[in-house]
């Protein structure tokens, strides 16, 4: 007896847009974190023209982290999920938690810092610091994914484009607009931070594979939309500022589970999707999609968050418009690209222990173990 999904594996060459897009929107979402973990966002003046260029940058990358749950269902659908691979991440935020709890005290120790970014307790249970939420949330919803691949495979597609739709309009429309305190236990979405919300973006993804969703549009038609969607959110900003909108609409604005910010996901992972890439865009790829994980990872460490990003791009306000967009967008790629070339050399290091391959083998004790019990227990049907 095996615990894999009865799914019909598709074997197909590798798509290097979707794995562009990986890359894309890390760097997206680096740069919201310059933008509000920088400071930027808190200090821009009102109305002012730099405040709709900020708020604007802040809209288009807004979808980055949508992106990455339309991508796991796009990527995950029609395959065997691995366990190894979550288990993989596991070690991998493990390592990071361990050298910068260890950075962050060697600093306060020597008086490099005057607070200890750390805490060691934490190291080997990362699931409990809010900074790993989108980790958190992903890795209890691999243990659904077998699920989820099952049922999306299953259902015709009337009833899985009604589950979709039924989906999108009670957590896009009704919880981001009408929004109550009471909602937010009813629908446990946090804004988007969650696993209610990575799991709906799963099977969104999903839907977009399986169906060749939205494959015959225009490349231009997908251009027009996303910037559409993308001024309408910095419009809603404006009247959010300017108390001309009902507060509720809040979280239509800012929430990652906003209409507008889903489409423009849902274009992007359409987009990239059927983009043929050049052998040197190919290179590129695939030296730091592997990598994007550990960005996330390393910029999100508690030393780094709190004593190297805080407030440290306040800077970028002080010139003109023009050139404080090229510092804000060269800082974010600065940022990305180092934490890329440090996640190559944990790499190599994995390698070198040969990490992928015992988290291999961990996966299949874990499966035997499950079997064992289940043949023993479960498989008889009591009558």
């Amino acid at each position: 007896m095996a615990i894999e999904s009865k799914i019909s594996v598709e074997k197909s060459e590798r798509n290097h847009g979707i794995d562009l897009l990986r890359i894309i929107s890390m760097i997206m979402i680096v740069t919201l974190h310059v933008l509000g973990q920088g400071g930027i966002l808190d200090v821009i003046e009102d109305n002012s023209l730099k405040f709709a260029i900020v708020w604007l940058l802040e809209m288009i990358c807004l979808c980055s982290v949508n992106c990455y749950g339309l991508i796991s269902g796009y990527v995950g659908y029609g395959r065997n999920f691995k366990f190894s691979n979550v288990i993989y991440l596991w070690i991998e935020v493990v390592f990071y938690n361990f050298i910068f709890n260890l950075l962050s005290f060697l600093s306060y120790k020597f008086g490099l810092t005057t607070v200890f970014y750390g805490d060691f307790y934490e190291i080997l249970f990362p699931l409990k610091k809010s900074l790993y939420w989108y980790f958190t949330a992903y890795f209890f919803m691999s243990f659904f994914i077998p699920l989820f691949n099952v049922i999306i495979q299953r259902l015709d597609k009337k009833i899985l484009t009604y589950a979709m739709l039924t989906l999108i309009v009670s957590i896009c429309l009704f919880y981001t607009i009408f929004y109550f305190p009471i909602s937010d236990n009813v629908f446990l979405i946090s804004n988007g931070y969650s696993i209610v919300w990575l799991s709906t973006l799963y099977f969104i993804g999903a839907y977009v594979k399986k169906y060749n969703f939205l494959r015959d549009i225009r490349m231009c038609k997908y251009i027009v939309i996303f910037i559409f969607n993308c001024f309408l959110l910095l419009g809603l900003k404006f009247l959010e500022t300017n108390n001309m909108i009902v507060p509720g609409i809040h979280y239509a604005v800012m929430s990652y589970a906003n209409i507008f910010s889903l489409i423009d996901g849902v274009l992007l992972l359409s987009c990239f999707s059927r983009l043929k890439l050049n052998k040197l865009t190919i290179y590129f790829v695939n030296f730091f999609f592997p990598v994007t994980f550990g960005v996330y990872i390393i910029h999100l460490q508690q030393y780094v968050w709190n004593h190297i990003l805080m407030n440290r791009f306040l800077f970028c306000t002080e010139y003109n418009s023009g050139t404080m967009l090229i510092l804000i967008l060269l800082s974010a790629l600065g940022i990305w690209l180092v934490c890329s070339l440090i996640d190559r050399i944990r790499m190599k290091i994995f390698d070198i222990f040969k990490v992928k391959k015992h988290c291999e083998k961990l996966e299949k004790w874990g499966r035997n173990i499950f079997n064992k019990i289940y043949d023993k227990y479960f498989s008889e049907t009591m009558q």
